[in-house]
């Protein structure tokens, strides 16, 4: 399906009849460049799309509502809708090949409003001839089976959606939704609500056994059970994001914190308590080395020489006492002090040694207190002692520094920070705290879903091995049974084949070479994983939010081509967060390519320059949109800004 023209009459902000866009393209000319300011109706062409072929439906519906005629006065001129009768249209003409042949449509459906009351009237021409009731009834049921309104809103590449749902971490469920909408997956969903609805209306009616109500009553149960434990994993995964998001955060703001010169209470107290120890152990060392200068630097500047002396006392020492023995022995004899003179004689060996030093135990006790302090305070522990006093001075002017620094010049930022940093420890905690409980609820949600698929299994056993012809509750089975392997194998294959192609297109728009050379999509969860030319896994939240668009524009365009639709493709200001290399790689490898019409929504800040000259080549034909605010319309240029 290709739209050739969309004309519009009175929607928005496009004013009376001669609103039209000729979008038909060649091959190779394959783009459309319209232009406008935020506001000059750049959307409401979008939403014009939808509701031209789809009325009702291009909104949820099933007929012509209140809800249907609200959405339509949003769409409405504002300025036309005051007045007491009005008129809307939307035309849109496609070409569609069916049976080998191309055939152009025209669906014009137009409003009457009378007052507060809404009248629709859709007029459908194939070709050149009008078509009849039932004939615009059976196109209508083909375009939505071949282009729901559904597919078409995943064909809108919107900037500041993406970056929302990058914002947002949702970017698996929007991948989710896209893939099963371009692959019909929902289809497979659909046809299971319609044999479930089925299977209830039929057990109501009481048609089937008891042996085959206690079955569908387990299946019920195990749905839930699964329901519950995709809910928790849910919550869990959103916890574990959010939690490596904020750990993330609090490094960074630490890092700003410390930049600053910044310390928290805990830090704080740490290091006066270590300047409070440096200055101590400064204090102590000083008093060594004043205590050596005042009392002990004479005697080790001659410590050689009293060590000398204390070995020749040492010697002496018996002379001396023999001469007291002598004294002694006059009093209580020679026999009395014999003994002692006999062992003071052996012990001065010598008798030519002279006595040089009358020493008294004063002397030698201070000699004695001399040596052992000379002994335990060398030299060499001395110059320890010095050079630790030094580096202790230069410590403690670096922590005094640091403190001062953090109470004084930046004291504001540093409480904004500090306080920053509090609130995501204290969320830390809580998400700590949430993750340990919901691992507990995941763990019996795991035990729930394998007792009753136990339970379920035991007894579609024994109903098999029962059975006796196929009713239509085996049939509704089976069926369920099927379509799930199905839409899982089905699954499998498109996102491996998805995540193949999408890194090789991430490779040619992202500027880092080997950044990511593996992608893995979860068939389950849809789930992202990325990994480097190392095999590493890396972690999606490193990305930049400029790297996260790419990434999702290598899987939107891969998604398109695997999906081989080839329908009109819309870009609505889709650059703003990428940076001037990257935004010439994504217009020439992923606008310029994604689909053989493209439709580009453009500000002046956009497509200029460099990046008008890529899209020029591939140029089809340009409008600029100039909005009139008094006026309360949009004119339709032929040209580009």
């Amino acid at each position: 399906m290709k739209i050739t023209k969309i004309k519009l009459h009175n929607i928005g902000p496009y004013r009376n009849e001669e609103n039209v866009f000729d979008i038909d393209v060649s091959k190779n000319k394959n783009i459309i460049l319209i232009g406008g300011k935020n506001g000059a109706g750049k959307t409401t062409l979008l939403n014009s799309i939808k509701t031209g072929l789809f009325g009702t439906y291009a909104y949820g519906l099933k007929t012509n509502s209140n809800l249907y005629y609200n959405s339509l006065n949003k769409i409405f001129n504002y300025i036309e809708s005051k007045k007491k009768i009005s008129y809307y249209g939307i035309e849109i003409e496609f070409i569609l090949v069916e049976n080998y042949i191309q055939n152009t449509y025209t669906f014009s459906r137009s409003w009457k409003k009378v007052d507060d009351n809404i009248s629709e009237t859709l007029r459908v021409k194939k070709n050149k001839s009008f078509l009849d009731d039932e004939e615009i009834e059976q196109i209508q049921t083909k375009l939505k089976e071949i282009m729901p309104p559904a597919v078409i809103d995943t064909m809108l590449f919107d900037g500041e959606k993406i970056a929302q749902i990058i914002d947002d971490n949702k970017i698996s469920e929007y991948l989710r939704e896209i893939i099963n909408v371009n692959f019909n997956l929902n289809i497979f969903d659909k046809m299971e609500d319609d044999v479930n609805f089925y299977i209830e209306k039929e057990k109501s009616r009481k048609v089937f056994s008891a042996d085959e109500i206690n079955l569908i009553e387990y299946r019920n149960k195990y749905q839930e059970a699964q329901k519950n434990l995709k809910n928790l994993n849910d919550v869990y995964d959103k916890y574990i994001k959010t939690e490596a998001e904020q750990k993330f955060k609090l490094r960074n703001l630490l890092k700003k914190f410390e930049n600053y010169g910044g310390l928290d209470e805990k830090d704080k107290f740490a290091m006066r308590s270590s300047l409070e120890m440096l200055e101590n152990s400064r204090k102590e060392n000083m008093a060594i080395i004043k205590n050596f200068l005042e009392d002990d630097v004479v005697f080790y500047l001659n410590a050689k020489r009293i060590l000398n002396i204390k070995e020749e006392i040492k010697k002496e020492q018996p002379k001396i006492l023999l001469q007291y023995v002598d004294e002694i022995s006059k009093l209580l004899g020679e026999k009395a002090v014999k003994n002692i003179r006999d062992e003071l004689d052996a012990l001065s060996g010598d008798e030519k040694t002279n006595i040089k030093y009358h020493s008294t135990p004063k002397l030698n006790r201070l000699i004695d207190d001399f040596i052992e302090r000379y002994n335990s305070l060398t030299i060499e522990k001395l110059k320890t002692i010095l050079k630790s006093s030094r580096n202790d001075l230069n410590n403690t002017r670096v922590y005094k520094q640091i403190i001062g620094k953090n109470e004084n010049a930046n004291a504001k930022d540093l409480q904004g920070l500090l306080k920053e940093i509090k609130t995501l420890e204290i969320s830390l905690e809580e998400l700590k705290s949430k993750i340990k409980d919901i691992e507990k609820d995941i763990k019996r949600a795991t035990a729930d879903v394998n007792s009753s698929f136990i339970e379920l299994e035991t007894l579609e056993k024994k109903l098999d091995s029962e059975k006796k012809e196929e009713n239509s509750f085996y049939i509704a089975r089976k069926l369920l049974k099927i379509s799930d392997e199905y839409k899982k194998k089905q699954t499998t294959s498109y996102l491996n084949k998805i995540a193949d192609l999408a890194v090789k297109k991430f490779e040619e728009i992202n500027k880092k070479e080997n950044y990511v050379t593996k992608i893995e999509i979860d068939k389950n969860t849809f789930e992202l994983t990325l990994f480097d030319n190392k095999g590493i896994q890396k972690d999606i939240t490193i990305l930049s939010a400029g790297e996260k668009q790419l990434l999702i524009s290598a899987i939107i365009w891969s998604i398109f081509k695997l999906s081989d639709r080839n329908n009109v493709f819309t870009f609505d200001t889709p650059l703003a967060r990428l940076d001037k290399v990257n935004r010439a790689l994504f217009v020439e490898k992923v606008l310029c390519t994604i689909s053989e019409q493209v439709l580009i929504l453009s500000t002046d800040e956009e497509i200029v320059g460099d990046l008008f000259k890529i899209v020029n080549k591939h140029l089809s034909k340009t409008y600029t949109l100039i909005n009139d605010e008094k006026e309360g319309k949009t004119e339709i240029k032929e040209a580009y800004f």
